[in-house]
């Protein structure tokens, strides 16, 4: 602890400053950067509306694939501030897997050359996003003890992937990872029994990240955006 009669200390690194100048140690600030992995449907149906309203992701795709597309990179650019070290992986799926980037959460230009190769097309399986999901993790463990996050939108029913995501809970439990589920069903008025049953299979890990998972179903493109909004800030960042 600094004496109480001193001039106010700058921050420095592994500290804490308060209002009036005084520097302490917490240990709470010392967050590990996030792993996200974002999953987007890009099935046949996404092709419809409804559409964005901001470029350059309406020229890409003007359907909800584009309003997916443009929520998900306002939600890294808001990710680049809480928590510029998050990495992120960007996945396309349908029936097999379209896309499988990873890029830093702050490097514009790489997540939107992702996001611009997004195209609808075929049918949709949940069971391969998550395959791929694990295979991401796989090919670039992050450290023990890191939190990963899921975050998983579609706008159509699939099967529930039981055995796919059971193996990937198994390899979180390994590794020692906490691992965080958040499903958006977009568009539609609630939440579909698949996906709502992977949060709440995820909740059942029984840990405070998993018990943190969630559903949710954004109807229009301002919901979508809003959704993601507030999802960037809940997830906190890295002090």
């Amino acid at each position: 602890l600094e004496p109480m009669m001193h001039k106010p200390v700058p921050w420095q690194p592994g500290s804490c400053v308060s209002e009036d100048g005084h520097r302490f140690a917490c240990k709470h600030a010392e967050v590990l950067p996030l792993r996200i992995i974002v999953a987007i449907d890009c099935s046949e149906s996404m092709k419809y509306g409804p559409t964005p309203d901001r470029k350059p992701f309406v020229d890409w795709n003007n359907n909800r694939l584009g309003c997916a597309s443009a929520a998900f990179d306002d939600f890294m650019q808001r990710r680049a501030k809480y928590s510029p070290e998050d990495m992120v992986t960007i996945i396309g799926f349908n029936h097999s897997i379209v896309e499988n980037s990873q890029v830093l959460v702050d490097d514009l230009t790489g997540r939107r050359d992702v996001l611009q190769r997004l195209r609808p097309k075929g049918q949709t399986q949940f069971g391969a996003a998550i395959r791929e999901i694990e295979t991401a993790l796989g090919a670039t463990p992050p450290q023990s003890n890191s939190e990963v996050v899921v975050v998983f939108l579609s706008d159509g029913w699939a099967d529930y992937p039981q055995l796919e995501l059971t193996s990937l809970i198994t390899l979180c439990q390994t590794m020692e990872w906490k691992l965080r589920f958040h499903a958006l069903q977009f568009p539609c008025e609630e939440v579909q029994i698949p996906l709502a049953k992977m949060v709440k299979t995820v909740q059942q890990m029984g840990t405070s990240s998993a018990l943190a998972s969630s559903a949710g179903a954004c109807q229009s493109d301002i919901d979508l955006q809003n959704f993601v909004k507030a999802l960037s800030a809940n997830l906190g960042g890295v002090v």
